[in-house]
């Protein structure tokens, strides 16, 4: 399980599979000709960071989109942008 500061310091080129455990602080969405997606700030007791839940996956998880909930995210960490970004392949329900 990483911690978010962790996540900024990763170097390298592509993408990086990553768990993560987090609180949703924000999620603001957003109309694509594909449909709708969301962006998220995640957050723990190290910082924070934005996670993208594109098309194909924000309506399989919308409903644990939720501001406040703790959560799992697994996703891919881009490791190329600067700030970091991480693009979501699932979310779950955390018992934290």
């Amino acid at each position: 399980m990483k911690i978010i500061r962790e996540l900024h310091t990763k170097s390298g080129s592509g993408k990086d599979k990553i768990l993560l455990t987090a609180i949703i602080d924000e999620v603001k969405e957003a109309n694509t000709r594909s449909g709708k997606m969301a962006f998220l700030k995640l957050s723990d007791e190290s910082g924070w960071i934005e996670c993208i839940v594109f098309p194909s996956h924000f309506s399989r998880f919308r409903k644990m989109l939720i501001t406040g909930k703790h959560v799992e995210v697994y996703g891919l960490l881009n490791l190329v942008e600067t700030p970091k970004k991480l693009f979501l392949t699932d979310i779950k329900s955390s018992k934290e």
